[in-house]
């Protein structure tokens, strides 16, 4: 790996690792106000909505956006290719979504109920038929996607303070998060000045991506329907309070997990790159890097998360949302195990074009998913929604340690990292038993959050991991500079 490509991925990840910090921190902020303005059903509602809509906008968009990263990746050094490739797969992208779109209308207007709340996302729709994000991904410019995400997030969090009151603001909470959605898109579009140009229409040929378009689509509708299928089951068999409990822990697993999948986010289109040039050394040296790098954030943040869960939930979301704090603890092994899962697809599976592994691994999955959903959810209700996501989290992973054990041994890489495993278990324990007897408050759980990093830190610099030994070398060499 020479020094301008680890330089590039480095400043990447640093991106997508600001935006991701962000992302956890803003809605730590804007949870506890939400959740004492709008009740667990109103919420809930809005929850089962969204998640009818997001199948709508993935149908539409045909789950393109890892195939379209891919796509421009391949062709980032031919700019009349490149640009071609844009226009075609855009094409693709804006008819998909304007039927799905009229499709769409006739179901919010047809269906009787929560009518008004369908209508104001159909905003959402639009931003999907106009997000060329993957775009940016592709040729490796993380930057701009990022501060425009980042401008959404902090833009939602000051109108959230300024226009959520009550029960009577649930429409107003929906249109802020659709409205600046579609804005942010939009916005992505003032940055393509000299990147995109004008083309010959009868140069471009859109179709002949629809059979990869269609194989990654599988996996994707596959994934979207065992990620939200457990939000229309629950508001089906129990109700909409329930549909809230489930949605705020699963917020917070996404939430933190997505420190995590981030380093696959940022490799993809490095990892096409190499594929496409047959860098079989190169591919080994980024995967069993980016698997110690999973261990080394992930099992800490999920036995952290564990070990805060239930005091930080008395006082982040009020007592109306105590079931919460059970429900993150159950669902914490996901960090960890969609971090592996996730990292094996997006930086492995997708850019050597396997997809048939790919969608095996979710397939399966999702089938467990659906059938443990329809036992559990009718007698422990989001208990048994979370139950059924870890299960199937985990047999993804099972099956993609199968499916590629010929190319990539990922029971070796975490086998390897189990220190950090051991680490976190000392970690989580040493917090749990300083912090156990004080009360449930926002003061604790920072103390507890503190004492835990500092503890991993000192196990790390005791134990004289290289992850950490080369940010003290670095750290030390620019100091040193500086000090001349």
């Amino acid at each position: 790996m020479n020094k301008s490509n680890q330089k590039l991925l480095v400043k990447n990840y640093i991106y997508n690792t600001v935006y991701n910090v962000l992302a956890i921190v803003l809605p730590m902020v804007s949870i506890p106000y939400v959740t004492r303005r709008l009740s667990p059903d109103a919420l809930g509602t809005y929850n089962y909505t969204q998640s009818i809509v997001y199948f709508f906008v993935l149908f539409g968009t045909l789950g393109m956006s890892m195939f379209s990263q891919r796509e421009i990746a391949y062709y980032r050094e031919d700019e009349k290719k490149r640009n071609n490739v844009f226009w075609e797969l855009l094409l693709i992208r804006g008819g998909s979504v304007g039927v799905i779109l009229i499709a769409y209308l006739f179901f919010a207007f047809l269906i009787g109920e929560y009518t008004v709340l369908y209508i104001i996302q159909v905003l959402d729709i639009l931003a999907a038929m106009l997000d060329i994000t993957w775009f940016f991904q592709g040729q490796e410019d993380f930057k701009k996607p990022v501060v425009r995400n980042i401008i959404i997030k902090v833009s939602i969090l000051v109108l959230t303070f300024l226009c959520i009151k009550g029960e009577a603001d649930l429409y107003t909470y929906v249109f802020i998060h659709s409205i600046l959605q579609f804005a942010g898109n939009v916005s992505l579009w003032g940055f393509c000045k000299g990147k995109i140009k004008k083309c010959c229409w009868n140069e471009l040929h859109p179709l002949k991506y629809l059979k990869g378009i269609i194989i990654l689509l599988i996996p994707q509708l596959v994934v979207q329907i065992y990620a939200t299928i457990a939000k229309p089951m629950l508001g089906i068999f129990t109700d909409t309070a329930q549909v809230a409990y489930y949605e705020q822990a699963l917020k917070i697993i996404k939430i933190v997990t997505t420190l995590i999948t981030a380093v696959g986010t940022v490799m993809l289109p490095r990892m096409s790159k190499e594929f496409q040039k047959n860098n079989k050394e190169e591919i080994r040296l980024y995967m069993n890097h980016s698997y110690q790098v999973v261990a080394l954030i992930g099992y800490p943040l999920m036995i952290g998360l564990m070990t805060v869960a239930n005091k930080m939930v008395n006082w982040f979301y009020g007592k109306e949302y105590a079931p919460v704090g059970q429900l993150i603890v159950l669902l914490s092994p996901i960090i960890i195990v969609s971090g592996i899962s996730t990292l094996t697809s997006m930086q492995f599976l997708v850019p050597s074009k396997r997809q048939k592994e790919y969608t095996i691994s979710i397939v399966c999955g999702s089938v467990v998913n659906v059938i443990l959903n329809i036992l559990l959810i009718p007698r422990y209700a989001a208990v048994g929604a979370a139950i059924a996501s870890v299960i199937s989290e985990l047999l993804v992973l099972i099956c993609q340690v199968i499916l590629t054990r010929k190319d990539v041994n990922i029971i070796a890489s975490i086998w390897h990292a189990k220190k950090y495993l051991l680490h976190s278990l000392i970690m989580g324990g040493t917090v749990y038993l300083i912090t156990n007897p004080m009360k449930a408050t926002m003061v604790t759980t920072m103390i507890q959050g503190v004492v835990g990093v500092l503890i991993y830190l000192m196990l790390l610099l005791v134990t004289k991991d290289q992850y950490i030994n080369q940010i003290v070398l670095s750290v030390k060499r620019k100091f040193d500079k500086s000090s001349i």
